[in-house]
């Protein structure tokens, strides 16, 4: 429904939506509820990877407007349509078109990354629902290599990498964030982990040992 009529709402924000991004979901909204709660009058850089429509960014600056936000996504489409939603709300973000599998740096002091990346793997296609296979772009979706947590661990080692980045935002599949959470562990990281509205283990933070 959302596709033909074009927009979804995201909290007080209505996004517009196309077939290159991703409907926000209400879940992720918690997810920027934790961000916000936890981080009161921020004012340092976020980073969303994947932003998609632009929904968490948004979200983000709207709530917390002394931060500088900058939003990623492999997709130059689906940039355009974040770039559409931030002018419909005058919201000062700085897009850019990054894909972080070729990436060995940030390049850029985001104190908090968020991010809510493609976990499906293409062998779990035929369990998916046909209004999401059919309808939500496949690359927003899917990983490419035969590990869901691929996009989760380049991030984490990247946030890792940076001197600036303390804090690493996650929405996850419940089928895999125990898996996600016992890698964090092990390399090092404390976390947090939160179940969404239904009782699932959908979010989590990383929060990423002292820097040396």
């Amino acid at each position: 429904m959302q596709q033909c009529i074009g927009y979804e709402w995201f909290g007080s924000l209505k996004i517009f939506i196309n077939e290159h991004v991703l409907i926000p979901r209400p879940e992720t909204q918690e997810l920027v509820q934790w961000i916000i709660h936890h981080h009161p009058g921020f004012h340092e850089c976020i980073l969303d990877i994947g932003t998609g429509s632009g929904c968490i960014a948004l979200a983000l600056k709207k709530s917390l407007p002394a931060s500088e936000i900058m939003a990623w996504d492999v997709s130059a489409e689906a940039l355009l349509v974040a770039a559409r939603n931030a002018n419909a709300h005058q919201l000062n973000i700085s897009f850019a078109q990054k894909d972080i599998l070729s990436l060995t740096d940030l390049g850029l002091p985001a104190r908090i990354i968020v991010s809510n990346p493609p976990y499906i793997l293409p062998s779990e296609a035929h369990e998916m629902k046909s209004n999401v296979l059919n309808w939500e772009p496949h690359l927003a979706l899917f990983v490419e290599q035969d590990d869901p947590l691929q996009f989760y661990k380049i991030i984490v080692h990247l946030a890792d990498q940076s001197p600036h980045c303390a804090f690493v935002y996650f929405e996850t599949s419940a089928a895999y964030h125990e898996s996600l959470c016992d890698w964090i562990v092990a390399h090092g990281h404390t976390l947090e982990s939160r179940k969404d509205m239904y009782g699932l283990p959908r979010m989590l933070r990383v929060n990423l040992k002292p820097k040396c």
